[in-house]
């Protein structure tokens, strides 16, 4: 991966988002500085600052870290744009329309 011009803070934030992804579940900050082979008192300077800005909350029982909704919804409208721009939408509503079922993307 090409790193220069990349400001590091914003590439980790986003190697950890998709640490999540791959992971589905939950992590620790022990995990993700293992992991990523980040120092820990960075990474939970990181995580913390995540968690401030809501796009992680804490689980204390489990001391771990789930992604919130509003990191899931924050390409939302990504999904929804190219859906609409290639017709998929108006497609599945015809197919529902001619098979009386359901269809889903």
């Amino acid at each position: 991966m090409k790193t220069s011009g990349v400001v590091k803070s914003a590439k980790r934030v986003l190697e950890i988002f998709e640490f999540f992804r791959a992971k589905k579940g939950p992590l620790s900050v022990r995990q993700i500085a293992e992991h990523f082979d980040y120092p820990m008192s960075s990474t939970a300077a990181l995580i913390k600052s995540l968690e401030s800005a809501g796009y992680l909350s804490y689980e204390r029982t489990i001391r771990s870290y789930l992604p919130t909704i509003r990191l899931a919804q924050l390409g939302e409208w990504v999904y929804e744009g190219l859906a609409h721009r290639d017709g998929l939408i108006e497609l599945l509503a015809e197919l529902a329309d001619r098979t009386g079922g359901t269809a889903i993307l």
